[in-house]
């Protein structure tokens, strides 16, 4: 009965251990898919980045479309505007408005450029993999595939960002300057046309026109001649006789 028993129990060992075996062999351990799933989701991650950092760029395309609008009106105003002459430094911060507008579109243009990236493998070497390797090879071979995507991704991410992040200082740097801009030709603006006003009325204060004193009927002229003189003479005529300037 014993040996019996024992004999079972040997029997179920080698059972044990023949399943143990096949496990090992292709079944994975938690590490290895554990390095899979980190590596999927790096590579996932990537993806979502490097279609983030083209949404924020198309977006900041959209925005110096409006500052260039904003822009072309404000260069019109200046060169159409006979009434008011506005100093270099109005002139000035239009150049610079102009080349920080245009280094944006550059920069976020590039951006936007066209990159080639590497995918994963669907060929027939991949079927190959999988028909002569257990699980655990398939992984890493899944991951070495999944790290250089994400090298290549990355790497392309990087220089998106920074065409996105020169892009920005840009733009940041060309509104400040269009405010100091708007600043300057409002002030401009409103001293030339205070100041003509002011001129014109201190013109027409000293118009000599406007101070020339108002003539008075009423007033007599000094200037008259005089009225003749005469005598009268000693035999009771009354002739007029007038009196020469020669005369005592």
């Amino acid at each position: 009965m014993a040996s019996k028993i024992y004999e079972s129990l040997e029997a179920i060992k080698n059972e044990l251990n023949i399943l143990n075996s096949s496990a090992n062999k292709n079944w994975p351990d938690d590490k290895w898919s554990l390095l899979h799933s980190h590596a999927l989701k790096a590579f996932e991650l990537e993806v979502q980045r490097f279609h983030r950092l083209d949404d924020k760029s198309t977006r900041f395309i959209t925005a110096i479309s409006v500052f260039i609008t904003v822009f072309s009106a404000l260069l019109n105003w200046v060169i159409g505007n006979e009434d008011v002459s506005f100093t270099p430094y109005v002139y000035i911060l239009l150049a610079l408005v102009f080349i920080g507008l245009a280094a944006s579109w550059v920069m976020f243009f590039l951006c936007l450029k066209m990159t080639t990236t590497s995918v994963l493998d669907i060929e027939d070497t991949m079927l190959d993999i999988f028909k002569n390797n257990n699980i655990a090879t398939i992984r890493i071979s899944i991951f070495k595939g999944l790290q250089e995507s994400v090298k290549e991704r990355r790497a392309s991410s990087d220089k998106k960002a920074k065409f996105l992040s020169w892009g920005y200082n840009f733009t940041a740097t060309s509104g400040f300057c269009m405010v100091l801009l708007v600043t300057a030709m409002s002030g401009e603006a409103l001293y030339q046309n205070h100041s003509a006003k002011q001129s014109t009325e201190v013109f027409k204060m000293s118009d000599p026109k406007d101070n020339s004193p108002q003539e008075n009927d009423d007033e007599p002229d000094f200037d008259i001649k005089p009225m003749g003189v005469g005598v009268a003479l000693e035999d009771g005529r009354s002739r007029f006789i007038p009196l020469s300037s020669n005369d005592d």
